[in-house]
């Protein structure tokens, strides 16, 4: 099910799909420039309580945010990656998964199955300049919906 989102009204949908993302879990964000998949990403940041402002890390390619001593959220923006080691080269290994969720922006330049996301959020603008068209799919590629 695609969701046509105004802009104004999405903090009940944003709550929903943040309550079932849990340490471990692997989101992907799709969708053109612009958009708004590092808008939505800063939304869920702050409803884990990280109270730094979530900014693109497109050249950066990876911003850490801790959720307090020992957890994290890992956002990462492979837009500019042109090889698998680039991603190989971000140092993943040094968090563990039971503490860390991690958000990708652009996972499309990943190599395929390199992560098995359990949300491939994809986006695209809709047309009317205060809403966006969502689609969410789970790692089987099924659409899933909220309320």
């Amino acid at each position: 099910m695609s969701y046509v989102l105004e802009l104004s009204k999405q903090n009940h949908w944003i709550n929903q799909l943040n309550q079932t993302i849990t340490f471990g879990d692997v989101i992907f964000f799709n969708g053109p420039l612009g958009v708004g998949k590092t808008t939505l990403i800063a939304k869920l940041a702050q409803l884990r309580n990280i109270h730094t402002q979530p900014t693109s890390p497109t050249f950066s390619k990876m911003n850490i945010y801790s959720i307090d001593h020992h957890r994290h959220l890992l956002h990462i923006d492979a837009y500019n990656f042109k090889h698998q080691g680039e991603i190989d080269n971000l140092g993943l290994d040094m968090f563990e998964p039971q503490t860390t969720i991690m958000f990708i922006e652009w996972s499309e330049k990943l190599p395929d199955d390199y992560f098995t996301p359990k949300y491939s959020i994809n986006m695209s603008f809709s047309g009317d300049v205060s809403s966006r068209i969502v689609k969410i799919l789970d790692h089987h590629g099924s659409e899933i919906a909220f309320d």
